[in-house]
């Protein structure tokens, strides 16, 4: 059982981490990309 729940807790951990990369990519380039393009996508 304590092998399954450690196995569980660093997926969720890893997936965990891997969201907040895709979210912080994903606020960078909402404010970057306009920045750059003259806000023509807003």
């Amino acid at each position: 059982m304590a092998e399954a729940i450690g196995l569980r807790g660093g997926a969720t951990t890893l997936y965990a981490g891997l969201a907040m990369l895709l979210a912080s990519a994903a606020m960078l380039a909402l404010l970057l990309v306009p920045a750059r393009r003259g806000s023509a996508l807003i």
